[in-house]
């Protein structure tokens, strides 16, 4: 596994337990439960749960691997594309 790869996933894993950690409402496990199925339904995305998404006041959290730039800028796309989403960082990763 390359160096890059593997600060890529250390990364994620940082931001995820971060984030998990932050208290979260109602409202941000539903609109990160939203984005995650709309996500889930891009096969080009990869397999479900390919993409981890966390949701904080409207502000959508993306991180993971994908295949292509293409699939990871299709990831904001879809999640923008989500009601309630009012803004998406992106650390979503090309595996190469």
């Amino acid at each position: 596994m390359s160096r890059s790869k593997v600060r890529t996933i250390g990364f994620a894993l940082l931001l995820g337990a971060c984030l998990s950690g932050c208290a979260t409402t109602k409202q941000d496990e539903k609109l990160s439960a939203n984005v995650r199925g709309a996500i889930d339904r891009h096969a080009d995305l990869g397999p479900p749960g390919t993409i981890q998404v966390q949701a904080r006041n409207g502000v959508v959290y993306l991180s993971g691997l994908v295949n292509s730039g293409l699939s990871a800028e299709n990831a904001v796309s879809v999640a923008h594309a989500v009601p309630g989403v009012t803004q998406v960082v992106s650390n979503v990763s090309v595996d190469r």
